[in-house]
């Protein structure tokens, strides 16, 4: 319910336009003070935020926004104030980041460049770490079968070394064999001669 200066409403705008018929005699919703000169604007009476519905509903919603929007205030000053290699760590993310990205849809440009740039700067913050933890993850998926062969081909070149060691060679007089199955054994099959 605080008075605003008039010259926040543009002449010829739609928020000029609801103004003046908000001022006009047959409305009387808003009341126009001329205070040193400057014309400021004011609600008729409080009760018309709490009895009217649709203007309950605005102002908490205009109460949650502004709320958050002091919230984020406060945050992008530290950022703002923290030195370059601590920014990253300054963004917020998160359910914050996800209100305050919707805060920032509703508002547009009424918002301060300040604040849109923190933001902005949180939502690519947010979208290095998606981007991390998909490397990190994609890193882990390829990493897992590597270690997974390179412990395996480790196991067997051991138990081949084993064995190796463990082995006893003899001697085995030169001459010649018959190697195969005869033509008459039984259950022999063709590849075998």
């Amino acid at each position: 319910s605080r008075s605003a200066p008039r010259a926040l409403f543009p002449a010829g705008s739609p928020r000029r336009q609801l103004v003046d018929a908000f001022l006009h005699p047959e409305a009387r919703l808003l009341v126009a003070d001329n205070d040193a000169g400057e014309v400021r604007l004011r609600l008729v009476h409080e009760a018309l935020l709490s009895h009217w519905p649709r203007a309950r509903d605005q102002v908490a919603a205009d109460a949650r926004d502004l709320e958050l929007r002091g919230r984020l205030e406060q945050e992008a000053e530290r950022w703002r104030a923290a030195p370059p290699h601590d920014k990253p760590r300054r963004v917020i993310a998160g359910l914050v980041l996800a209100e305050a990205r919707e805060l920032m849809v509703r508002w547009g440009t009424e918002l301060p460049d300040e604040l849109r740039e923190f933001v902005t700067a949180s939502l690519q913050a947010a979208r290095r770490r998606r981007l991390r933890l998909a490397a990190t993850v994609a890193a882990a998926v390829v990493a897992v079968p590597l270690i997974a062969l390179i412990v395996w081909v480790g196991l067997v070149w051991s138990g081949v070394r084993q064995v190796e060691a463990e082995m006893a060679f003899v001697p085995i007089p030169a001459g010649c064999f018959e190697m195969g199955s005869p033509g008459n054994e039984e259950g022999r099959y063709e590849n075998e001669q």
